[in-house]
């Protein structure tokens, strides 16, 4: 049955390890297994105009960040969505510098920025006393709104509970609204809400885990800007590569076909739309001598951390 990513595997654990000691073989297999996909990713993201030179230089350019980020990488993600966390960066610096403009054809949340994100919710009114608290409690009340997440996906995905997630992702992960999600599911704005609320019910209970709640009757409020930058962030609900691969050969079961076909299609998950790419050997960009390319730019930052 398929099955939703774990946070950080030991085939990640195993490659992480590498990179810190150097070895360069190491290096080569993170960028055959995660080049291809990045480089799909950037050339979606930037569009026709911007050319493929600059979609690949911005692959180099996530690749050496990562490189100088290793050490720091505390492994609250998989290696996959770490590389996509700095890839989105990246997109979004380069269109800071060109004045904002991009194609058509993004994903609702294919922009989202979590510096941007953070400083307009210090400057909400809703949320001041939230933000007054010391650095260490919100890391903390971070780290456990991200195990809740994690945990309610997982809960979700056992019990096929298909529609629940697919309006988790639709308001969490794409930031749509209630009507909005509502005619992309062709469900009443009031089965949206009752959900919305159960979910949110939910995530609460898990993030004190039977403890009492110490935020106040407009937790909502104060939870949505962190629920919906941690879900972007850390993908919990993108089905794992195995799970898309079935998907691309139309063997999956009814309810997951279904579940993917709406993550990817109607929802537009860029990242999901890489890895099909890849998948489907889509363009040169999966080939033996694009990954060596891409190895030889970069490998100089592996002695040099």
């Amino acid at each position: 049955m398929p099955d939703l990513p774990e946070r950080f595997s030991t085939v990640d654990a195993h490659l992480l390890n590498q990179v810190l000691a150097g070895d360069e073989d190491g290096w080569r297999a993170v960028v055959a297994r995660f080049g291809p996909r990045l480089t799909a990713f950037a050339h979606k993201r930037m569009g026709k105009s911007a050319g493929h030179s600059s979609a690949d230089d911005l692959v180099q350019e996530t690749f050496v960040s990562f490189l100088k980020s290793a050490k720091s990488f505390r492994a609250d993600c998989s290696l996959e969505t770490f590389l996509f966390r700095i890839m989105r960066y990246r997109i979004n610096d380069h269109f800071r510098k060109s004045s904002g403009a991009r194609e058509g054809g993004w994903s609702p949340f294919d922009m989202a920025d979590s510096s941007a994100l953070t400083d307009a919710r210090q400057s909400d009114a809703l949320t001041a006393s939230r933000y007054v608290r010391q650095k260490e409690q919100l890391q903390q009340d971070r780290e456990r709104l991200s195990d809740a997440i994690f945990r309610l996906t997982g809960e979700l995905k056992a019990r096929t509970r298909f529609r629940d997630l697919k309006i988790a992702e639709g308001l969490f992960f794409a930031g749509l609204k209630n009507r909005q999600l509502a005619g992309a599911m062709s469900v009443t704005e009031n089965e949206v809400a009752v959900v919305k609320h159960r979910l949110l019910a939910r995530l609460k209970a898990l993030m004190h885990d039977g403890q009492s709640p110490t935020v106040g009757e407009n937790s909502e409020e104060l939870l949505f800007p962190d629920l919906e930058e941690i879900w972007l962030d850390q993908r919990p609900s993108c089905p794992k590569r195995t799970t898309l691969g079935k998907y691309a050969l139309e063997i999956l079961p009814e309810q997951w076909d279904d579940f993917v076909r709406f993550h990817v299609e109607v929802l537009g998950c860029g990242f999901c739309q890489a890895n099909l790419v890849e998948l489907e050997a889509v363009e040169e960009q999966s080939t033996p001598e694009a990954a060596e390319v891409l190895f030889q730019s970069t490998i100089g930052f592996l002695h040099g951390r």
